[in-house]
């Protein structure tokens, strides 16, 4: 009886433990999701400053070609 105790105390342990590392997981995996939309986000403003600066870039082009003899 005692040696179906010391079991079931291991089990209970192991299972425990393994709780933890798995809810540690979940935490990691969830500031992983946060720091990819983050990026994302980021991504999309570069993206936005990028087209700004092309159509920036395409008028003053177009106005140089006034100056050119």
């Amino acid at each position: 009886m005692g040696n179906a105790i010391n079991v079931v105390a291991l089990a209970t342990r192991t299972s425990e433990e393994t709780g933890s590392e798995i809810k540690t997981i979940v935490d990691e995996i969830n500031e992983i999701n946060h720091i990819t939309s983050s990026n994302a986000r980021d991504i999309e403003e570069i993206a936005s400053a990028a087209e700004h600066l092309h159509s920036v870039t395409q008028k003053l082009n177009d106005q140089l070609h006034y100056f050119k003899v």
